[in-house]
């Protein structure tokens, strides 16, 4: 007598569960959202990142970033002053410190973090960018025409370096200047 089979297995609905998202998956979903204006998701992901790996010091600068991004310049200030203490030598830290101290009026701290930030990669043409027009800020026209010439011995095609150059010398009666060749 032949057995019937009454029941047909599927294996498809007994698949296991995917395995949960890695850090690093979760920093790149993150900065993806971050990057389409979607603050809301990015600050979430943020956050969970670093209730995991508390000293996340690229999850916690980022969170930092977004939230200056969002006017909170001062919890952004400290979040990334945080991802500093963890991480020391990351220049993106200290320029991203810097455009929140800026956005505070703390000028001559902004234009020690941008320094830092070029001290630690002297080819960081936004850094040195930073660094020029905050001293453009706190009216020293010689430090701010040296960042920008340091800018465009980096990239001569830096348009927003050949302007602000640009304008200081016109500012300063410095026609015969050209930060630029013909």
């Amino acid at each position: 007598m032949k057995k019937r089979q009454l029941f047909n297995y599927t294996f498809n609905d007994l698949r296991s569960p995917s395995p949960a998202p890695s850090l690093e998956q979760l920093l790149s979903t993150a900065i993806q959202h971050h990057q389409r204006g979607n603050t809301g998701q990015a600050e979430q992901i943020y956050r969970h990142i670093l209730q995991v790996q508390p000293k996340h010091s690229y999850a916690m600068n980022l969170l930092g970033v977004l939230l200056s991004q969002k006017g909170d310049h001062k919890e952004g200030g400290k979040l990334i002053t945080k991802a500093i203490k963890i991480d020391p030598d990351v220049p993106d830290y200290h320029k991203n410190l810097g455009l929140a101290l800026l956005q505070q009026e703390k000028l001559e701290e902004a234009a020690r973090e941008f320094q830092k930030a070029t001290q630690l990669n002297p080819r960081f043409a936004n850094a040195w960018l930073s660094l020029g027009n905050v001293m453009t800020y706190l009216t020293k026209p010689r430090e701010a025409i040296e960042a920008y010439q340091r800018v465009l011995e980096i990239d001569p095609d830096y348009l927003p370096a050949l302007n602000n150059l640009g304008n200081l010398y016109r500012e300063a009666g410095m026609y015969e200047e050209r930060p630029w060749t013909c």
